[in-house]
């Protein structure tokens, strides 16, 4: 994966062990994907409306 890009996945590789070294191993590296209906999610900050 490039540095400076955006990589849009499919949903089966919502896995921390595939995404978490991408971003740590480049710069400014992103991801967008859909997420799995049963993926729990915390809220980390509420930015309001």
């Amino acid at each position: 994966m490039p540095n400076d890009s955006l990589c849009v996945m499919d949903r089966n590789f919502l896995n921390a062990g595939i995404l978490v070294p991408q971003t740590r191993e480049g710069k400014n590296r992103h991801w967008l994907l859909r997420a799995k209906k049963n993926t729990a999610w915390c809220t980390v900050k509420h930015l309001g409306k």
